[in-house]
């Protein structure tokens, strides 16, 4: 099988050898057309060097390529020199033309080229509008199809480059019968005119389609501002980070807007200054905020552009945590009258517990309690964090109560009489439930347990038991538990066995209603009653309908005769009654619809508005336009109107006008669209350019496409020049001048009005000044470097040793903070339209930051001198640093003995610490008092050394 691709051209021959044939031969084989679109047939003829004989000549037929078919024979009729055949082809891929063999022996044989060429492009335009953009701003690309088709044509779009300022879709959707669609290309600030080419394709095809060219320049970014200061949360416990936002009036230029920062309070650290990146207008960054004692409002202050801004957070201590109840217990959780429980618990956090509210108990214990009911107790723990709550239930045991009612119930004939006793028992029903009845024919059912009698174990409360009788009479029940018995519950069946009472004699509740219907419509009568055991009897003019018997009368397709007079008798056991008599009319059909005004033919131009109307007599008309007899979907009013007219909407129109007497068909109105003329929507704008830029201008023109344009200057073509936009890579002083273009289309043709190209000479390159100077500073501190240059449309770039420094682009230099690392070699490079120059080196010594002085500690310890038992107290350990460095890695543990005398009640017996320079931090310590007499506290302060410091005191635990 051939393989077809681009621009393949291949010619196939098939060889056949045949037994010599007395009489005519071949004398020609050919088709015409030679070359021909693929899809469409041709014509192929064969002559003979003579008449053919009696019966005919029969011309074996063959093709080279299944892309062209042709019959297998054909036949030259006797007396003839010639005969036709038609070659049937196939529709070649895009960009392939194929050369086929078609042959025929008689005799000889003979051969014929034939020649396949692919359609048009279906795609025939890409346009944007307007050409040029700045930056931020939106244009509108518009793809163009050669002609309407069926269905939706898909058709894909070239991604711009990643580093390219604009967002194109990946694909734009022509609607079915549509030529063109449109789609939105978004652009981002530049600062140098960026050059976007769009490309198109058929989604599917090998070939790429039509090119646009969209020109985005920068325009005039403004200096930013700092608009605003926020922070997220506007709350935090120390410790925890927050998110601080800043925001510009307008985007960051390039290299970016830097924001000083600053706090008013070492709770809340900020950076120096944080950089909003070039083209955007806002930055978040994580704050990180440090542990307080005490509630710490820090107000954080930004500046950029000479505009200061301010935000608050709300730092606070954190909150001690709650107490938690371990467990709390009942032993036993079930007890008998004038027994007794005891309840049991344990916690964590807490400093006492209370039952119920009662008095103050320890955090951890038991107590006895002698409940005379089924109890449900409360503990409660208190604690620095809050309290918590846990319930423990103790159940009493008690004879059971129940609860009955006594039914009475009347048995029909031989059925059976149901009833429900509801046994509710205030203690647990833990023994065996029995019953006795004073009949032996009663029938017990447990409904719920679900066997009738319990076992040892605990049984339900409430119970619900059913019963069944046929048997009239009184029933005893006895319930049983341990600890006591009733027998006291009867139920009864009064009334004796007896005929059921006949039932009510029916009545109406809706008569049936009249109907008017056009005959051969369905009509319907209905009747609502009430009563049992209902039975139904339609009637017209008082004579029974045979099996009219339901409560509805329908009539399925109404007949003059139908008319008349219905009622219907509703029958039971009890009686009967007639309903009231409802009227049927049947109208005559109604007459069909004739038109009185045809429908005219309609020439617009595409793009204009065209209708078409009728007019008809009758009554319900209903009406259905047509193309080319085709319904047109929604079109079903008098009028049919097309807002817009396309090429494919040419075609012959017409009616059909119905009611229910018939229809009728108006004849045929023609719309004929002509090609609309061009017309320039947007004009090219003039340009001003520095020698050496390039340059561009654009139209934008309406017509039916497809649309061709031919730019000039001075008049005169510009060869190559036909496309929306004409484009100039690099401009020489010779480029200017007036500029326009024609625009054309198969009826007619614009010229657009001329827009100027003005192209100056080149800027002087720069020149230096005043060089920048060396520095040397300590580590900390801060740095800068200047340069002063002449030139007009001057640009900066300091680079350190010889690379470039991000951000850097401005004619002074500075580092707020420096550090070591940041010495070494500084030059900048200073660049206009007209060339640049680099200026001399700056060295910058940073010398290193003399070390702190070394941290100085004391130790002071305090505690009272005496507490009772039970009661909490506070000890504390303060450590002061005389010297100048901040001590870091100490802990601080406290100690005591005996260990049995005290009880740590709250923090942990060592605690980290950091000791600022010339300054002091407390450490606390809750206890309580558990055993009397003298103990003696020691704090020891360590770091990863050893001992620091230590310091020990005396008190009394006194009962």
């Amino acid at each position: 099988m051939p393989l077809w691709g681009d621009g393949f051209v291949t010619k196939f021959g098939v060889a056949v050898v045949t037994p010599p044939v007395e009489g005519p031969t071949i004398s020609a084989l050919s088709v015409n057309p030679t070359s021909v679109v693929g899809g469409n047939p041709v014509t192929g003829t064969v002559t003979l060097s003579g008449a053919a004989p009696s019966g005919g000549a029969v011309v074996t037929l063959s093709s080279s390529n299944v892309a062209a078919t042709v019959p297998t024979s054909v036949t030259v009729p006797a007396g003839a020199t010639s005969a036709n055949f038609t070659v049937n082809t196939s529709v070649m891929p895009e960009n392939t033309t194929l050369g086929l063999t078609i042959s025929g022996i008689l005799g000889s044989s003979r051969s014929a080229t034939l020649t396949l060429e692919p359609p048009p492009p279906l795609l025939s335009g890409l346009s944007v509008s307007p050409t040029s953009v700045v930056g931020g701003n939106s244009a509108t690309g518009t793809v163009t199809l050669s002609a309407a088709q069926s269905g939706a044509t898909i058709i894909t779009l070239q991604p711009p480059p990643p580093t390219a300022p604009a967002t194109v879709p990946a694909s734009v959707t022509v609607p079915a019968g549509a030529t063109s669609a449109s789609f939105a290309i978004t652009t981002a600030p530049v600062t140098n005119t960026f050059n976007l080419t769009l490309g198109s394709r058929v989604e599917g095809a090998n070939s790429p389609g039509p090119t646009a060219l969209l020109l985005i320049n920068p325009g005039e970014v403004p200096t930013p501002t700092l608009a605003a200061l926020s922070v997220n949360p506007t709350s935090v416990v120390g410790g925890d980070p927050l998110t601080l936002t800043v925001t510009l009036s307008s985007v960051a230029p390039s290299g970016g807007s830097v924001v000083t920062l600053s706090s008013n309070t070492a709770a809340v650290t900020v950076p120096a200054s944080l950089t909003v990146a070039a083209g955007t207008t806002s930055r978040t960054f994580t704050l990180g905020t440090t542990s307080v004692t005490a509630t710490t409002t820090a107000t954080i202050s930004g500046a950029s552009g000479g505009v200061t801004r301010s935000a608050t957070v709300t730092v606070n201590p954190a909150s001690p945590v709650p107490p938690t109840i371990d467990s709390f217990t009942a032993s036993p959780d079930t007890i008998t009258s004038g027994g007794s429980t005891t309840l049991a618990w344990t916690t964590t956090g807490a400093d006492s517990v209370s039952i119920d509210g009662g008095a103050s108990l320890p955090a951890d214990g038991s107590v006895t309690m002698n409940p005379t009911a089924t109890t449900t107790y409360t503990l409660t723990a208190t604690g620095a964090g809050g309290t918590a709550n846990s319930t423990m239930t103790v159940t009493m045991s008690a004879p059971p109560q129940a609860t009955t009612t006594t039914f009475s119930g009347r048995i029909q004939g031989n059925a059976t009489i149901t009833r429900n006793i509801l046994i509710e028992a205030a203690g647990q029903i833990d023994a065996n439930l029995s019953w006795a009845s004073s009949r032996a024919s009663l029938n017990l059912t447990a409904r719920s347990p679900s066997n009738a009698i319990l076992g040892s174990g605990s049984g339900s409360n409430p119970m619900n038991v059913s019963f069944a009788t046929t048997v009239p009479g009184a029933y005893a029940f006895v319930i049983q538990n341990t600890t006591g018995r009733r027998t006291d519950y009867t139920l009864s069946v009064t009334h004796p066995v007896g005929a059921p009472a006949p039932p009510a004699a029916p009545s109406i509740t809706a008569q049936p209603s009249s109907v008017t219907v056009t005959e051969g419509a369905q009509a319907s009568f209905g009747v609502t009653a009430s009563g049992t055991g209902l039975g139904y009897q339609w009637r017209k003019g008082g004579v029974s309908l045979a099996g009219a018997t339901s409560a509805t009368l329908s009539i399925a397709s109404t007949v003059a005769g139908d008319a008349g007079s219905y009622d219907v008798i509703v029958t039971n056991t009890g009686g009967n009654v007639t309903s009231a008599a409802a009227t049927l009319t049947v109208n005559a059909p109604e007459a069909p619809p004739s038109i009185t005004a045809q429908p005219s033919s309609v020439t617009v131009t595409e793009g204009a508005s065209a209708s078409f109307s009728v007019t008809a007599s009758g009554t319900g008309l209903g009406y259905q336009w047509r193309k080319g007899g085709a319904t047109i979907n929604g079109a079903t009013s008098a009028t049919l109107s097309i807002a817009s007219t396309v090429a494919g909407d040419a075609g012959s129109y017409d009616v059909v006008v119905t009611n229910t007497g018939g229809s009728v068909t108006s004849t045929a109105a023609g719309l004929t669209v002509n090609a609309a003329p061009p017309s320039i929507t947007a004009q090219p704008s003039n340009v001003t350019v520095t020698e050496g830029a390039s340059a561009s201008f654009g139209v934008t023109a309406s017509g039916t496409g497809p649309l061709s344009y031919q730019w000039r200057k001075g008049g005169a073509t510009i060869n190559g020049a036909t496309s929306a936009t004409l484009s100039i890579a690099a401009t020489v002083a010779g480029d200017a001048g007036s500029y326009d273009v024609v625009v054309s289309n198969a009826s007619g043709s614009v010229a657009s009005a001329a827009a100027t190209l003005i192209v100056n000479a080149p800027e002087a390159p720069p020149t230096i000044t005043a060089q920048p100077s060396g520095v040397t500073v300590t580590e900390g501190a801060q740095a800068s470097f200047s340069v002063t240059a002449s030139g007009t449309g001057l640009g900066y770039q300091w680079r350190k040793n010889g690379v470039t420094i991000n951000g850097a682009t401005a004619a002074t230099f500075s580092i707020a903070v420096t550090a070591t690392g940041d010495a070494g070699s500084y030059d900048v490079i200073v660049t206009n339209t007209g060339g640049s120059v680099t200026s001399a080196a700056a060295v910058l010594t940073v010398d290193a930051a003399p070390p702190p002085p070394p941290a100085a500690l004391s130790l002071t310890v305090s505690a009272p001198a005496s507490e009772a038992r039970g009661d909490e107290f506070t000890a504390s350990a303060t450590i002061a640093n005389d010297g100048g460095s901040l001590a870091s890695g100490l802990t601080a543990t406290l100690t005591w003995t005996p260990s049995g005398n005290l009880r740590l009640r709250s923090g942990s017996a060592a605690q980290a610490l950091a000791v600022p320079a010339n300054g002091s931090t407390g450490v606390n310590w809750t206890l309580r008092g558990e055993n009397q007499g003298a103990v003696t506290l020691t704090v020891t302060l360590t770091d990863g050394s050893g001992t620091v410091a230590q310091q020990s005191l005396s008190m009394q635990i006194t009962n």
